[in-house]
């Protein structure tokens, strides 16, 4: 209002928040600049409220992004809160290099004392966020290690003081889970598993459909014997891929007993054992006329 200015269209990231190191991957940032790469999006500025909420990446490539806005977009970012004259000033230049780089640099702290404080919690067998695996509750505890309740899904801790732990859940997911195992460890393959399950419609884990994927997910968890495991694999180091990248054994976290096993270790170890052994594809059963049916499905 007070330049008179006219908002046009609005950009919020699809998580919610913006000062991430990874802000030049989010849905909305890659439409903003696809739209503003476009010749006629009438636009002159891109406003923000500060330059941690255009993102925490290092300095060099905030301001590969602000050149680029500049030059293929005719656009200029304006920060609202730390407000740059953008006049090509000595002065100019290098107060906004420092700014992008202590955002940068805050959230690199933060991100190394979060890992600290997940890692210590592993450590001591409590949860460091996320869904319990299948089979399992999160169970809500004081600091003294009481129970509290069981969380639903999705519900949070509010008093920073308790901690999450697992516990075993409805009997019928673990009887299931126990199953699987067996079933998997006597020769029966992961096709006819899924199948079955689907076939006496016994929810997945999702509430859907079962699929292998997720089956032989479950049998290669060794959460599933009581142990905690945790930074075996982060975004951190991630490979070129944009996937996850697994983290030096040096920075591994395994916590036995944290939680009660589900099935036994030589169960587990019997199920691992199985998957050494068997040739893909074994087992198959082949129901179709011909040999290739199935492996072409429609994208909808």
């Amino acid at each position: 209002d007070e330049n008179g200015w006219t908002i046009i269209k609005e950009f919020s990231p699809e998580r919610g928040y913006a000062s991430g190191l990874t802000i030049d991957r989010d849905s909305q940032f890659l439409e903003m600049v696809k739209l503003a790469e476009t010749t006629n999006h009438g636009a002159t500025y891109i406003i923000v409220y500060d330059v941690s909420r255009f993102g925490r990446l290092d300095a060099e490539e905030k301001i590969y992004w602000e050149q680029r806005f500049k030059k293929q977009g005719r656009l200029q970012v304006v920060y609202v809160k730390d407000y740059f004259k953008n006049d090509g000033s000595i002065g100019d230049i290098v107060t906004k290099i420092v700014k992008h780089s202590e955002a940068h640099e805050y959230s690199v702290k933060l991100s190394q004392t979060t890992l600290r404080g997940c890692k210590s919690h592993s450590e001591m067998g409590h949860s460091a966020g996320g869904s319990a695996p299948y089979g399992y509750d999160r169970l809500l505890i004081d600091q003294a290690g009481n129970p509290v309740k069981v969380m639903k899904p999705g519900e949070r801790k509010a008093d920073k003081l308790q901690r999450i732990v697992w516990t075993k859940g409805a009997p019928a997911a673990v009887a299931v889970l126990a199953s699987i195992f067996k079933d998997f460890s006597s020769g029966i393959g992961l096709t006819r598993i899924t199948d079955a399950l689907n076939k006496k419609k016994v929810p997945s884990p999702y509430n859907g459909k079962w699929a292998k994927g997720t089956v032989r997910a479950i049998l290669k968890n060794p959460a599933y014997t009581g142990l905690r495991t945790y930074n075996m694999r982060s975004w951190k180091n991630r490979n070129k891929t944009g996937g996850f990248a697994a983290n030096p054994k040096s920075e591994w976290v395994f916590k036995e007993n944290a939680h009660p096993p589900l099935i036994s270790k030589e169960l587990f170890e019997k199920a691992q054992a199985v998957f050494t052994t068997r040739k893909p594809g074994a087992g198959k059963q082949h129901t179709n006329e011909y040999m290739l049916s199935g492996l072409i499905k429609c994208m909808h």
